[in-house]
């Protein structure tokens, strides 16, 4: 299995304006790195750069992505090397497809399964991310399940695709409380037990306080400040970071100080 996934000087223009300026990072099996800022600081750009997936107008003018020190092309990442799970769960389902059609679709791109085993793995990978009923489920389409179950379907497809790496885009936004701490224990659980690496894009410092493993910081397209997750709640170096740990901090009548303990 790969060992380290980086991308090194990631550059994407909207015609002559930078949005996202000479970004580079890496991710190591096993670890979680969470991508942080602001809405608009470029987080999501940089993974959908890395993909070969930017919208029309963006154009990615510089950077590599290297695995184990190799250099790949974005539509060798895909599926096969990265999987992803998107804020949106419904806009990455086919609407006129099946969830059983959705798995079959995964098990074809990147693994050999024969037909007749396709539903039998597709089970068990939906009991795995904890969805109940697969069998049922299988027969239904985006619209008829709710935000968490199509997550833990994304999930389910993220195990299918056996994707070394895993881009996790605001996994946790749209869901209530409760759903979100599932999820976040399921995407721990899965870190864990499948040594993936996982980069995480998030502004939620809750959700980096609870995953990650390392922290970089993101605005206006750079990168401005890299430290383990404990260094960034007690003793962040920028006044961005401050900031954002700041703000969360106060949801529990709470500031930064310099005598903090991280838990």
């Amino acid at each position: 299995m790969a060992k380290q996934l980086t991308l090194e000087h990631i550059t994407v223009l909207a015609g002559t304006q930078p949005l996202v300026r000479d970004v580079s990072l890496s991710v190591r099996s096993g670890e979680i790195v969470a991508l942080i800022g602001a809405s608009g600081s470029g987080k999501s750009l940089t993974c959908s750069a890395a993909l070969g997936v930017l919208s029309h107008g963006l154009q990615m003018t510089q950077g590599r992505i290297l695995l184990d020190h190799q250099a790949m092309q974005p539509d060798e990442l895909r599926g096969h090397v990265v999987s992803t799970i998107m804020q949106n769960p419904r806009s990455a389902f086919n609407p006129v497809h099946t969830m059983l059609q959705h798995g079959i679709e995964t098990l074809r791109i990147t693994t050999s399964a024969r037909q007749t085993t396709a539903q039998d793995t597709i089970v068990q990978a939906m009991r795995e991310a904890g969805l109940e009923n697969p069998e049922t489920l299988l027969k239904l389409y985006p619209h008829e399940m709710s935000g968490g179950m199509l997550q833990r379907m994304m999930i389910a497809l993220t195990m299918l695709s056996h994707a070394p790496f895993l881009f996790a885009d605001e996994p946790t936004t749209d869901l209530d409380l409760v759903m979100q701490a599932r999820i976040l224990e399921l995407l721990h659980s899965l870190i864990q037990q499948q040594k993936l690496g996982m980069l995480l894009v998030t502004h939620d410092m809750g959700v980096v306080a609870r995953l990650a493993h390392r922290v970089m910081v993101m605005s206006h397209g750079e990168i401005i400040e890299h430290a383990s997750v404990e260094e960034i709640f007690t003793n962040p170096q920028h006044a961005v970071t401050r900031e954002l740990v700041n703000a969360h901090l106060s949801l529990y009548d709470m500031e930064l100080t310099n005598d903090m303990e991280f838990a």
